[in-house]
């Protein structure tokens, strides 16, 4: 029974408050624990809160100090400041040796440079300037809030200008050297030659570009139906600006001084400018990549990249001359007032229309396209830029489509935008007459279908005569002599040689009084007599007697003495070997009535 003693005695000693010294302390951990244990849940949910606190904490960043009456975080500005050092240290070198900020002279360097660990007495003072700034901006009286302390910072690190006499060199577009690798300075955009009376400030600029090509040349055509197409008062208001692309400098002097030559009332009055690019303006062709792409083979592609270098040379020169600037070539022929005609139909089209880009006069190639001055510019970029990639007319016709389409536009959507910039004139101002390309080998054949047809000959009625020659006809049932000598055709004969000749004889003998011949025609203004003497047979049988010969521009003309008259044949007789095909398109004998 002793057992049941002991229990109960503890008992009623526990319940009287009675604990045993050696277990009392255990006992009442075993309770805390167990009694914290049976309420886990609200464990957890305190460490939890724990955790959200110092998430929150870091996502709120540093403390904050109050400063005035601003709130800085200065942790944040450590942070910048670590995380930025290179910069600001780069920063710093610079207002160090800047000689605005230091009263002792320095050779400017780079601004990014490394610091060096151990300053001068005047990069301390600099580096103290520095923080002076600081503080004044941060101080309570400038009211400077954190925002202020990051323009500080930015400032420091390359932003804003440090001071009002700090300034930086302005951004600089991109040169001619850079966009063409092989012009290597401005001394391959001086011309070669040139000659300007300086004319500026016209209405309309006509630039004409001329080169080599194999037994022609329609630059004297040309200009001469240019300028008779124009009245004086079109005269003033206009500038050609004539570009002679070729480096030969012999071929060079000899266009030179034809024009001078045969125009040099307009030369002397300043409506007429001449000028030939460099050598160096043009790259060695043969060394560029090509586009895959056209196939085209190396003299097709050096004969289309040149033409946009020409381009953009003759683009270049004519900037800020005029108005408008019209793009034509060295073998067209012009409508009568057509200065006038492109003048008013651009006038009425910018009052209806002012986004208009394009004004086309002629539907052939690059012929008759009017532009804005102020758009040359960028047009002259596109032709350098692109230059070998495509030829004039497809990067004329891409450049406008990318100003007005869509990349995702439909096609129908896309050509109305093309129209609404790029506008047609009703008529065709200027037609082709080219047959000879300045691409070898190539005959050029487009005639523009609103032009007109072209007087390739002119009839006369002449005194009754047989007509030989020895000079072979070409396309001999069509131009043959006798039919040029009845006004039905033009003769068309191939390469005359010394002695060839032809020869009118007349049914009886004739008292002739004047003779007008000319070779040549639109076409082919090249193929002309040259060399060539025009001789009579007097009835007396005293002849041959030469009474005139062709001259420079392939006419032969002039009175007949009336001591060689009655005669009984008029010959033209050739001296030297030609390199050129002959035309014969105006014959006229005149008898006395």
């Amino acid at each position: 029974m002793r057992p049941t003693t002991d229990v109960a005695a503890k008992k009623v000693l526990l319940k009287e408050g009675h604990r045993p010294a050696s277990s009392s302390t255990a006992q009442m951990t075993r309770r805390w624990f167990s009694h914290w244990w049976r309420k886990k849940w609200l464990l957890l949910v305190c460490l939890g809160c724990f955790l959200i606190y110092l998430s929150l904490a870091s996502f709120r960043g540093p403390r904050q100090t109050k400063i005035g009456n601003s709130n800085i975080h200065r942790n944040v500005l450590e942070f910048l400041a670590e995380k930025n050092k290179n910069i600001v240290t780069n920063r710093v070198a610079f207002v160090t040796n800047h000689p605005h900020l230091t009263n002792k002279p320095s050779t400017y360097e780079p601004p990014f440079t490394t610091i060096p660990e151990t300053r001068t007495s005047h990069q301390l003072e600099a580096s103290s300037a520095v923080n002076r700034l600081v503080t004044t901006e941060a101080s309570p009286e400038t009211n400077t809030n954190f925002d202020s302390i990051l323009s500080i910072i930015s400032r420091l690190a390359g932003g804003k200008q440090l001071s009002a006499k700090t300034t930086y060199p302005a951004l600089k577009r991109p040169s001619v050297s850079q966009i063409l690798p092989h012009v290597k300075d401005d001394s391959s955009l001086v011309p070669a030659y040139l000659s300007s009376k300086g004319r500026t400030g016209v209405e309309l600029v006509l630039g004409i570009p001329t080169v080599k090509r194999p037994k022609q040349n329609y630059l004297r055509v040309t200009l001469k139906r240019l300028l008779g197409t124009m009245s004086p008062a079109e005269k003033n208001r206009t500038l050609i600006v004539i570009l002679i692309a070729e480096v030969d400098k012999r071929f060079v002097s000899r266009i030179v001084g034809d024009i001078h030559t045969t125009f040099s009332g307009d030369v002397e009055s300043g409506l007429i400018d001449i000028l030939s690019p460099p050598g160096s303006f043009y790259p060695d062709f043969a060394a560029l990549p090509r586009a895959t792409g056209i196939g085209d083979d190396l003299q097709r592609f050096t004969w289309r990249s040149k033409q946009n270098l020409d381009y953009g040379f003759l683009m270049m020169f004519a900037l800020g001359r005029g108005r408008y600037y019209m793009q034509l070539e060295d073998d067209v022929l012009s409508k009568n007032g057509f200065v006038s005609t492109v003048l008013q139909f651009a006038a009425e089209k910018t009052r209806t229309n002012p986004e208009w880009i394009i004004c086309d006069f002629c539907e052939l190639g690059f012929i008759g396209k009017l532009f804005k001055s102020t758009d040359l510019a960028w047009l002259v970029e596109v032709f350098l830029i692109f230059f070998k990639d495509q030829p004039c007319d497809w990067l004329i016709m891409r450049a406008i489509l990318t100003k007005v389409c869509r990349f995702d536009e439909p096609s129908q959507k896309c050509t109305a935008r093309k129209n609404q910039v790029w506008l047609s004139h009703p008529n065709s101002l200027f037609q082709h007459i080219g047959v000879i390309s300045s691409l070898p080998g190539k005959i050029q054949k487009l005639k523009s279908e609103h032009f007109g047809k072209l007087q390739l000959f002119k009839p006369h009625k002449n005194p009754e005569a047989d007509t030989q020659t020895s000079i072979s006809e070409i396309m001999g049932t069509y131009h043959t002599i006798d039919a040029a000598y009845r006004g039905r055709n033009f003769f068309w004969g191939r390469e005359p040689k010394s002695k060839d000749y032809i020869s009118f004889r007349f049914k009886r003998p004739i008292n002739l009084t004047r003779y007008f011949l000319r070779s040549g025609n639109l076409e082919h203004p090249s193929d002309q007599f040259y060399e060539t003497d025009v001789v009579v047979y007097p009835e007396n049988g005293a002849g041959p007697i030469s009474i005139g010969s062709f001259d420079g521009e392939g006419i032969a003309s002039g009175l007949v003495p009336n001591e060689v008259n009655p005669i009984t044949e008029f010959k033209l007789e050739v001296r030297k070997n030609s390199e050129n095909d002959v035309i014969l398109s105006e014959i006229l004998l005149e008898t006395a009535s």
